[in-house]
């Protein structure tokens, strides 16, 4: 079973992990709730997250839920940050009633370089909160919401909204997302599903994950942050059906086993011209290096800059490429010394004259649709002419389920 395979196989064991039921529940109501109540209901909530991250134990027999109630928790509501998840044994999951309604909003309160929520412990589900208002230094526990593990087990972040955060610090740890692993720990995993991280700054990348086991996304938007997209050093790395685009920087640094990417969008990756020497003169969409990647079903747009490859292969690293568009002025695809890249069945533009089969040089002629600007042109969709891209990879959409 391939690594890609073997992703998916441990993602659908992480949603039969995090099962709520027999869990234990309790409730925070930013609007009725008092920290004096037990917690026990709805009509006995606590007013304060912080109350709830306090006084709720875990145990190994059954997960407990603290179900959030749509509002702004803030300092001026009576939170205090940081917000802290400690390591305990057993599950947690603290559940928003979506991001458009649940927020936490930190009013960037100095906490000291921590990040406004520290998860510092595995079997944990954050879920339907805009997360919103950090203004840390970005250290190694900064971002928004920062991971740090220190046993084997699973994080979960979903439907969640990150954006708008600061971080103060240029060139280190993260303005949105923090991952890190302790070194002891045998598998740490980060689970980031139906997430949107925007418009946050500074930092050296939106998403840092550093010394962890796996990071796997899914129907995840990254745009907008003014520092690099994910910058990943780990074991291994997927991500299907995101779009990471508009970042000022590489949109994906990987530096491990394996990443695998599948019907993914990378666009607008930039570097600007005051910050060349910082990146020593090369700018990419992705780097590859370690063992390698896998690419399938994948679009890389109008990335700018990229003079050393939309993709490169580290040296020793095997890259894969299958069924996948490149449109980004020519530099595509770079193949550094011992590196091997396969290419199949790909739109390039300029050209790949490496090793593979089936491969093109054309306009794929992008349209806009309901969901921005890569749709491929077609006739049955009413417009002049069918993209040279439709149907001309291995395997056609329908067969693909996509």
């Amino acid at each position: 079973m391939g690594k890609c395979t073997a992703i998916v196989a441990l993602l659908l064991v992480m949603v039969a992990f995090y099962s709520m039921a027999s869990a234990v529940d309790y409730y925070v109501d930013v609007n009725i709730g008092d920290d004096a109540n037990s917690g026990s209901s709805p009509n006995d909530a606590w007013k304060t997250i912080t109350q709830g991250l306090d006084v709720v134990t875990r145990t190994r027999e059954e997960p407990r839920v603290i179900h959030v109630s749509a509002g702004t928790y803030s300092p001026q509501t009576g939170e205090t940050f940081p917000l802290v998840v400690s390591f305990m044994q057993g599950e947690l999951w603290l559940i928003g009633e979506g991001p458009e309604t649940t927020i936490i909003d930190s009013m960037s309160v100095d906490t000291h370089d921590a990040a406004p929520l520290y998860i510092g412990s595995s079997g944990v589900v954050i879920e339907g909160f805009t997360i919103t208002g950090s203004t840390n230094g970005s250290g190694i526990l900064g971002g928004a919401v920062c991971i740090q593990i220190y046993r084997s087990g699973v994080v979960a972040l979903r439907n969640c909204v990150i954006a708008d955060n600061h971080s103060s610090r240029f060139g280190t740890g993260a303005s949105a997302v923090s991952f890190h692993q302790d070194p002891s720990s045998l598998e740490c995993v980060l689970d980031i599903e139906d997430c949107v991280i925007e418009n946050n700054s500074g930092g050296f990348s939106a998403v840092y994950c550093y010394c962890g086991s796996e990071l796997n996304m899914r129907r995840c938007v990254i745009r907008g942050n003014t520092s690099a997209g994910i910058v990943a050093v780990l074991g291994f790395m997927s991500m299907t059906d995101c779009v990471v685009a508009h970042t000022r920087y590489a949109a994906v640094t990987f530096s491990g086993l394996h990443l695998c990417m599948t019907n993914c969008l990378v666009t607008g990756g930039r570097l600007d011209a005051a910050d060349w020497s910082y990146w020593d003169g090369a700018s990419y969409s992705h780097i590859v290096f370690g063992r390698g990647a896998t690419f399938e079903e994948c679009t890389f747009a109008d990335n700018g800059h990229a003079s050393a490859g939309t993709i490169s292969a580290g040296p020793g690293a095997a890259v894969e490429v299958k069924n996948c568009i490149f449109m980004n002025q020519g530099a595509e695809i770079l193949e550094q010394e011992l590196g091997l890249v396969v290419v199949e069945n790909s739109c390039v533009e300029g050209g790949w004259d490496g090793l593979g089969k089936g491969n093109f040089d054309a306009d794929p002629l992008f349209v806009a649709g309901p969901l921005g600007d890569y749709y491929l042109s077609q006739t049955a969709a009413g417009q002049a002419e069918d993209s040279r891209c439709v149907d001309a990879g291995s395997m056609s959409a329908y067969n693909a389920a996509i």
